[in-house]
């Protein structure tokens, strides 16, 4: 996250925070800045009451607060409202300046509900998935699409609202069949547990037509229920579609969960070719299935080194600690796997994971505490909106 440094007022201590994002500013300046880099989001930004307050009652700014009151009061639109409040400023380079016009009349150009519609997959892209949902409901309303309608259903999965996205994919599916619709509404089905539904659709959509992705949802299923041959079968028909490193990193995890070394090491040294970091913590869970785990700790530890800071390697670095009751180690690599940018959702059961086995240890308690308030945080930030 960008923080924009205040130019004035000095010693600002109240930035302004964007409602959608985690964006910052710190002054007048920053925003020209951001608007110039930025101007869709901005632009929206500067139509908000409690921006205009910022201005006036924050940065004091009470003459710049005067004029983004005149502009609303006019009938433009916001893009060109945000326009001429860049070339107020005084700030912005003419030739940025006069490309982000040219951008704005194409956009406008545009149909609304189309407008709509690139602004949710911008949205979607950024993982602001309340701001994804609004425009794509917005794009719904002046005409429907059954693509937007799918793309309401994958927001609402994201969000967790499984019900509202299940009725949406199969709204879209009404009126258009699309192979990508029928794979996140499998994918729904086998996180609300219902893996024979997700299977006999499956099976259905083979009969007509086969594909890697078909084959590799009905491996992972199998896999789920540890009926490992037949996911093995699967993931292979996959593998024969497209060779990619995903499906041979499943065929890694079956063959281990087998026992069959031979094609394990057979699979590795193929992955190894292809992405090295996989390479590494595959191999780490192929001595932890032989319980060598100190074994696996070293191939990790020394995978860490020499990737220079991998995210995937320190999550599973944290992992492992934990199993070994090694709560510090497993509370200082998650905290690196945060830093780092790991997956939010695995950080966040990770720690839930390592508080658990911590029990009631006080000689690390402080540490615990703070994990799991963090925890706690981004999960009621996530459902009880």
């Amino acid at each position: 996250m960008k923080l924009f440094p205040s130019i004035s007022p000095k010693n600002l201590h109240q930035p302004y925070l964007f409602g959608t994002t985690s964006q910052k500013i710190y002054s007048f300046e920053g925003f020209i800045y951001y608007g110039q880099n930025h101007w869709m989001e901005a632009a929206e930004v500067l139509e908000r009451e409690d921006f205009s307050n910022w201005l006036g009652d924050i940065l004091g700014l009470k003459e710049i607060q005067g004029l983004l009151y005149k502009l609303q009061s006019e009938e433009s639109s916001s893009y060109k409202n945000l326009l001429q409040f860049l070339e107020f400023s005084g700030l912005g380079h003419p030739e940025r300046l006069a490309k982000i016009e040219e951008e704005m009349m194409l956009w406008e150009q545009q149909p609304l509900e189309q407008q709509n519609k690139k602004r949710g997959d911008q949205f979607f892209k950024e993982r602001n998935f309340e701001g994804a949902l609004a425009a794509y409901k917005r794009a719904q309303a002046i005409s429907f699409c059954p693509i937007v309608e799918h793309n309401i259903g994958a927001t609402y999965m994201y969000l967790h609202f499984f019900e509202e996205a299940e009725r949406a994919f199969h709204k879209s599916l009404k009126h258009k069949d699309s192979d990508t619709t029928h794979l996140n509404l499998i994918r729904l089905l086998k996180i609300t547990s219902r893996s024979n539904e997700a299977l006999a659709r499956i099976k259905e959509l083979l009969s007509k037509t086969q594909n890697a992705e078909l084959y590799y949802e009905c491996g992972s299923i199998y896999q789920m229920k540890e009926q490992y041959e037949k996911a093995l079968e699967c993931y292979n028909s996959a593998f024969e579609f497209t060779q990619e490193e995903a499906i041979l990193e499943k065929l890694v995890e079956v063959s281990i969960a087998l026992g069959d070394m031979e094609r394990v090491e057979s699979f590795l040294e193929r992955l190894r070719t292809m992405n090295l970091e996989t390479y590494i913590i595959l191999k780490a869970r192929q001595r932890l299935k032989n319980q060598e785990i100190d074994k696996a700790l070293e191939i990790l530890e020394d995978g860490f080194i020499e990737l220079g800071n991998s995210k995937k390697i320190a999550l599973e670095l944290s992992r492992v600690c934990r199993q070994k009751k090694q709560i510090i180690k497993a509370i200082n690599y998650i905290t690196k796997a945060q830093n780092l940018g790991a997956d939010q959702d695995e950080i966040l059961y990770e720690m839930a994971l390592i508080a658990k086995r911590a029990g009631i240890r006080t000689d690390y308690n402080s540490k615990i505490e703070e994990m799991v308030s963090v925890w706690k945080t981004s999960i009621r930030q996530r459902f009880t909106e």
